[in-house]
């Protein structure tokens, strides 16, 4: 197929067991309308034409199934926005997308939100911290619902690499690095919205729709100016 070159060469840039999620929905921009429909997606990418194409591309096979699984983490966002607006707002460049509100139902969003009701937290080096305070260069935070970083924090059991890849960073991010939460307790007070992908901490991984290739929850809030007292940080034991 036409797009087999383009796969081809981002899929050789791709290294480790797991690609990062966004790089890989952006290979399916030329299938989306047959590969994000239906009720299993997973299935139907392990299955279809379009992970045969993605193989013939370069891709791992293994790589095609950890795909699928992320696509599977975004299916309530992809239903809820269509998968033909989905793939479109993904090729759009950062900087320039347009806000959640434009494409995604209120009902979704105010379902989403609700998450966050009972205090959000993020994750961060303390030197970062210590440096630049908990919000980005433009003054967001993408932030956790509180009882998701919970649970992100007891399945690591202190281990750096499974917090890395429950987190979906890269391997070796956090080796030799103190780690900080940062909690909030009402983030509502910040402006808590589904981030845009516009934001200063958006990157490859980001998606429409508030979600991460893990299937986490995520949003955002306007932390750089927030009073003291409005946050706190407590340090991670990590080996």
């Amino acid at each position: 197929m036409a797009a087999a070159p383009e796969i081809s060469a981002v899929a050789a840039t791709l290294t480790g067991e797991v690609i990062e999620a966004a790089r890989g929905l952006k290979l399916l921009h030329a299938y989306a309308p047959a590969a994000l429909t239906g009720q299993n997606i997973a299935q139907k990418l392990r299955s279809g034409t379009v992970a045969e194409d993605l193989v013939r591309g370069g891709m791992r096979p293994d790589d095609v199934g950890v795909l699928a699984d992320n696509l599977n983490s975004a299916k309530e966002a992809i239903e809820a926005i269509g998968p033909r607006k989905f793939s479109e707002i993904l090729e759009i460049p950062k900087g320039t997308r347009p806000p959640p509100e434009s494409y995604l139902p209120k009902e979704y969003i105010e379902k989403h939100l609700a998450e966050f009701d009972d205090g959000a937290s993020r994750f961060m080096r303390k030197s970062d911290l210590e440096r630049y305070g908990p919000a980005q260069v433009d003054g967001t935070s993408f932030v956790l619902p509180k009882n998701e970083a919970d649970k992100i924090l007891s399945s690591a059991a202190g281990e750096r690499k499974v917090l890395e890849e429950s987190l979906g960073l890269p391997a070796g991010y956090l080796e030799n690095v103190d780690m900080v939460r940062v909690d909030i307790s009402k983030p509502r007070d910040f402006n808590l919205r589904i981030p845009s992908g516009n934001e200063a901490g958006a990157n490859t991984q980001w998606v429409p729709g508030g979600k991460l290739p893990n299937g986490n929850t995520e949003a955002v809030i306007d932390l750089g100016k927030a009073p003291a007292g409005s946050w706190k940080s407590s340090p991670l034991t990590l080996k």
